[in-house]
């Protein structure tokens, strides 16, 4: 973790993709827009053209991630509105809280790991519930939150499950970050994981379901539809996630109904409410964007939550 130069943060200094410097804080709030658009895509196209797991696409990563932060800091800031959550919803504290006292009761502790901690907002609620033990990581980590006590690596996700021991993770929770994984990276990165995971662990998976996309920065420029070009570089299904994370020995656990804007949720049996999602999912493929995102919202298409088996 890495203290920034209070000069920098000061002045909007931010470093483009070319390499650059440029001070942002002349910039009105629609030119911020138009910047953060165009550096998310140039990153993304520098990090694709890199080799998987190489360690200069991890340090594009983490530049183009603290590029885009910063960016959206100082649009907030003159938007008089606070740097949101990255997805991290009130409902879904209580969704991994509810999940994380079930593995207490069981088995007395639980070792929490959130991958893309973003603000901090889960794990730092996570972290103060009795016999739990949370870490967390993320490419580019505030300052803010590293001058926290949490345990929060400034790492790829893949970097920071290699320091964890086999066989150990109680709750591993994603939100918003499945989908900024390389494609050319996902499925080691799903197999690490499944290493990771203890018998019975859960995997709670949040991303935006690709039929409601694209769900990045492209949606604010470009049809609805159009694939995302911007640090998403992959949206899925809900029939996608159970498919790959399955070839893992991951499977569907707790069937997900929620409405994350409005604060409600139901857990039931995945064998029904999986069957049903997936029916809707293939259904609404055609129908008026609205209607689809609504569906596909209240199904809960966006939401698995899936427990690691024995092979």
């Amino acid at each position: 973790m890495n203290h920034r130069a209070s000069h920098e943060e000061t002045s909007a200094f931010i470093t483009l993709f070319d390499g650059k410097k440029m001070d942002i804080s002349g910039l009105t709030v629609d030119q911020l827009w138009t910047l953060h658009y165009e550096q998310e895509k140039a990153f993304a196209d520098l990090i694709k053209n890199e080799k998987p797991f190489s360690v200069e696409r991890a340090a594009i990563m983490k530049n183009g991630y603290e590029t885009i932060h910063k960016i959206m800091t100082i649009r907030n800031n003159k938007k008089g509105k606070e740097l949101n959550s990255y997805g991290a919803k009130d409902l879904y504290v209580k969704l991994v809280e509810k999940i994380v006292k079930k593995v207490i009761v069981q088995k007395g502790k639980c070792l929490f790991f959130e991958a893309g901690v973003g603000t901090g907002k889960i794990i730092s609620h996570i972290a103060n519930l009795e016999n739990v033990n949370a870490i967390g990581c993320d490419v580019f980590v505030d300052e803010k939150l590293a001058n926290t006590r949490l345990l929060v690596y400034e790492c790829t996700i893949y970097d920071a499950l290699l320091k964890l021991d086999n066989n150990s993770i109680n709750v591993f929770y994603w939100n918003d970050v499945m989908e900024h994984i390389p494609e050319d990276e996902i499925e080691e990165y799903i197999k690490l994981l499944s290493q990771k995971m203890d018998i019975d662990g859960i995997v709670v998976t949040i991303t935006p379901n690709k039929l409601k996309g694209p769900c990045d920065i492209t949606a604010y420029f470009e049809p609805k539809g159009t694939v995302a070009k911007g640090f998403h570089f992959h949206e899925y299904t809900f029939y996608e996630i159970l498919t790959m994370f399955q070839r893992y020995s991951i499977k569907s656990e707790y069937g997900f109904w929620g409405y994350a804007g409005k604060g409600w949720y139901i857990l039931g049996s995945s064998k029904y409410i999986d069957k049903i999602k997936l029916f809707v999912e293939k259904k609404v493929k055609n129908f008026p964007y609205k209607i689809k995102k609504l569906l596909l919202v209240m199904m809960g298409c966006d939401t698995s939550i899936l427990k690691k088996v024995k092979q």
